[in-house]
């Protein structure tokens, strides 16, 4: 089978729909504010005011408004607006500090930070950033579940280790013990 030719040719590109490895029109595209609010980084109400404010200033694209008010940065609009579904269609994934660190929500000091935490406690990646108040968990969320949709019933938080309890009562002195047990789990399974 020959593989299809993709014709170039003034003002257009033809492409066609078998070319691309990976089915892309699974992927519906939603304009920026949409994306934005459904992560949790922009409210109705700046969507709505950013609207007003793009009638008197057609030049700029939404995303721009909304850094220009300081409620995101301007690479995370860009990020947004020009890579995110790049991002969801590749079949190639990075880690979830990757594409928080593109998107300018998190910086790499703060990525260093939670790798460092993750080595001596029970929890995930985007648990330790909401935790630090660094990002808010519906955001940690929407990203896993566009990026990672195997993982998107998972919980951000790493499962606890099992616990048993005992209760032991001496019969002589009829004191009560109780007693702790926590299984051993292998960390290397609940560390993103």
């Amino acid at each position: 089978m020959s593989q299809p030719k993709v014709i170039i040719s003034e003002p257009c590109i033809y492409v066609p729909k078998d070319y691309w490895h990976c089915d892309l029109t699974i992927v519906k595209r939603r304009k920026i504010g949409e994306i934005l609010q459904e992560a949790d980084l922009i409210s109705p109400a700046q969507i709505e005011t950013a609207l007003m404010d793009q009638k008197y200033h057609q030049e700029l694209h939404l995303g721009e408004i909304l850094a220009l008010r300081g409620w995101i940065k301007q690479e995370t609009a860009d990020f947004f607006a020009q890579q995110w579904y790049d991002k969801i269609a590749s079949p190639q994934k990075r880690p979830l500090g990757y594409y928080l660190m593109e998107a300018g929500l998190l910086n790499e000091q703060q990525i260093e930070a939670i790798l460092k935490e993750q080595q001596t406690n029970w929890l995930k990646f985007g648990a330790i950033a909401v935790l630090k108040g660094w990002l808010k968990k519906t955001t940690v969320d929407f990203f896993v579940g566009n990026l990672f949709p195997d993982r998107k019933t998972d919980s951000i938080y790493a499962k606890q280790p099992q616990a048993k309890v005992e209760i032991n009562t001496h019969s002589s002195t009829g004191d009560t013990e109780l007693l702790y047990f926590v299984n051993s789990i292998d960390p290397s399974q609940i560390v993103d």
